[in-house]
């Protein structure tokens, strides 16, 4: 968590640096009303809430976390322009994190697990974004919208030796999430721009329950926040 936001305020600290010394390269931010966006992202994912929180073994606690590690995401999406602030777009996105290894003491000293927990989470949805006063070459934004989220967990076969009673080891379920964040783009040319953006994806409760050691650990906020490169291919020049 703490590489996620020590990258993200470094590159927040770039944009800002950058767009004091750089000049916008022939194209005029109004006229984008009516322009076509098409995007691809790609970055780093860092689960957040209980999925980011340590394992906790004890046989009374039943909201222990899953301890997964940070993971690497990417997506494509499309923008349309109502004004020259205003788009709305649609987007896709996919992402695959394990837990952290897991050391447990036995009765044979120390045993260490990988990998016992593989999540996959597939978004499909549409938001809303705004565009702010430009600085230079660079137009910062937000944006805000809702996505059906397909959600996988895989145990591993390790599993039955920290609870033999375990039978099932694919979770599957769908929900509806909410996803928003802050980003901004370069106009590197007429039609290509580059960006960068910070979102944070929220989708509720997993409908099942993780056995551990006895006990059944239910994930109550399946959340994550994601750092993104962003590619982006205007189809309408800007003239």
């Amino acid at each position: 968590m703490r590489r996620i936001l020590l990258a993200l305020a470094m590159l927040l600290a770039l944009m800002t640096t950058w767009a004091t010394t750089v000049h916008a390269r022939d194209w005029d931010v109004s006229e984008r009303q009516g322009h076509l966006s098409l995007g691809l992202t790609g970055g780093l994912t860092q689960p957040v809430g209980q999925l980011g929180r340590d394992v906790n073994m004890e046989a009374n606690v039943g909201d222990s976390g899953l301890n997964l590690d940070w993971g690497l995401n990417g997506g494509a999406f499309v923008d349309y322009f109502l004004t020259d602030r205003w788009a709305i777009g649609g987007f896709v996105g996919t992402g695959k994190l394990y837990m952290k290894d897991l050391t447990v003491q036995t009765g044979g000293g120390a045993r260490t697990y990988s990998k016992l927990v593989e999540g996959q989470t597939t978004l499909l949805g549409g938001y809303a974004k705004y565009f702010m006063n430009p600085r230079g070459s660079w137009s910062p934004y937000v944006y805000l919208g809702a996505a059906h989220v397909d959600r996988e967990a895989h145990l591993s076969q390790g599993v039955l030796e920290l609870y033999p009673g375990a039978t099932v080891f694919d979770i599957r379920d769908d929900r509806v999430g909410w996803v928003g964040g802050v980003g901004a783009d370069y106009a590197w040319t007429r039609t290509l721009g580059v960006g960068v953006v910070a979102s944070y994806d929220y989708s509720g409760q997993l409908d099942h329950e993780f056995p551990w050691m006895g006990h059944q650990t239910i994930v109550h906020d399946w959340s994550f926040l994601t750092l993104h490169a962003v590619l982006t291919y205007r189809l309408r020049g800007m003239e």
